[in-house]
């Protein structure tokens, strides 16, 4: 079984099932019960739209770290577990939800852990990625939020061809779409000195209460966390990367030759990584396909591009994203 716990940290849409599925089936003890293909084919509201990895049965599941602070003192487990936490950010979210929030709690429960930290790398070609894959592979993720689907009005299951789901997303992505950043070091380092002064102040006057027979001792470093970016999941890095995991994060005993034959499988299965050639393709050219026509959000990410070309009068909110290209294109070609 797995020596220590390892915590994964990413929004919906950042392909952490996968990883969670990987680790399981290259894990000696928990190969044999976990399933040869965690794809999901078809679309459906239990497993998400197609290319999910939720074959692979998640326990616990994909929560935040206040829920799985719950669901730890409810079930209190004996083994080590692989946990599947929501971190992410969008405008105005709360500290609560951010990686560094995560970590700061569990590293004051648990003395060995081990992160992995799935970002965006920073880079808004893969931070739309990340939000088309919300949207069309994990759309329950804003029924079981309703605070963003009850603030902005849209219907996350039926928004696949909404005028008006375009139009909202090009106006308020940002308030919208869950994301995660690349680690904050600097920040995760003041969380933790936060701790130490918390317990050194409290141990020092109040021993009596405050101490290790009930506290973890605060922690100066962070000695196994592992990052990678969202894109690189679903290319030829992800191996290396996973190879590197399995050997230095010295958390179970395994075998990742399952997993590099399979791994293909999944990147094939991946339609939304169509994003990134298609619409580099399309700043270069301004025209239009089927893929960037074929979705709401891909439609808003579309006038996004091009919103900056358009007549300070043009109503581009009652026209059709063709319409719209086509009126950016004869800007550009007066």
């Amino acid at each position: 079984m797995l020596i220590k716990n390892i915590y994964i940290l990413y929004p919906p849409g950042y392909s952490g099932t996968y990883i969670h599925w990987a680790i399981s089936k290259s894990d000696a003890d928990l190969a044999n019960i976990t399933v040869n293909d965690p794809l999901n084919k078809q679309a459906n509201e239990k497993f998400g739209g197609v290319g999910t990895a939720h074959l692979h049965t998640r326990i616990p599941t994909h929560q935040d770290s206040l829920r799985h602070l719950i669901w730890v003192a409810l079930n209190r487990p004996t083994e080590n577990k692989i946990y599947l936490i929501n971190c992410h950010k969008y405008a105005d979210s709360p500290d609560k939800r951010s990686v560094e929030d995560a970590m700061k709690s569990i590293l004051q429960l648990d003395p060995t852990p081990v992160f992995i930290v799935i970002h965006d790398n920073n880079d808004m070609d893969v931070r739309k990625y990340g939000s088309l894959n919300t949207i069309t592979k994990w759309p329950i993720f804003f029924k079981a939020n309703q605070q963003i689907a009850n603030e902005h009005q849209f219907d996350s299951f039926n928004c696949k061809d909404s005028i008006d789901a375009r139009n909202l997303f090009v106006e308020r992505y940002d308030c919208i779409f869950p994301y995660s950043s690349p680690l904050d070091r600097k920040k995760i380092n003041r969380k933790m000195q936060w701790y130490k002064e918390w317990y050194t102040v409290r141990n020092t006057f109040n021993g009596h209460e405050v101490n290790e027979d009930t506290y973890l001792l605060p922690r100066e470093t962070l000695d196994h966390v592992y990052s990678i970016a969202v894109h690189d999941i679903v290319s030829d890095k992800f191996l290396p990367w996973f190879k590197n995991f399995t050997e230095l994060s010295q958390s179970g005993n395994y075998n990742i030759e399952y997993v590099k034959g399979y791994h293909n499988n999944y990147i094939t299965a991946q339609e939304n990584t169509r994003w990134f050639d298609e619409i580099v393709e399309f700043r270069k050219t301004l025209q239009l396909t089927d893929f960037l026509r074929s979705h709401s959000l891909l439609q808003a990410f579309v006038i996004m591009e091009i919103k900056h070309l358009l007549p300070v009068d043009y109503n581009w909110q009652a026209n059709t994203v063709d319409d719209i290209v086509l009126t950016a294109n004869s800007i550009i070609q007066v």
